[in-house]
């Protein structure tokens, strides 16, 4: 929840995680925390990115199950 980026309603976009990342930075990324739910999509959009898995089959694989 420090990654700077301006929080926003990203719900009516039609695409999410560029939306999101459009967005300017408020704050120099780390040095302030802010809640923004925007954060947690795009881990989740890394996640599907690098694993190849949606981020919900990742979780239950490798933090779940152990």
């Amino acid at each position: 929840m420090t990654s700077g980026l301006k929080v926003v309603n990203f719900q009516g976009s039609n695409n999410w995680i560029n939306f999101i990342l459009k967005q300017p930075l408020i704050d120099y990324p780390g040095t302030a925390f802010q809640y923004n739910s925007g954060n947690s999509h795009l881990l989740s959009a890394i996640i599907n990115k690098v694993s190849g898995l949606p981020t919900a089959v990742f979780a239950e694989k490798n933090l779940f199950n152990h």
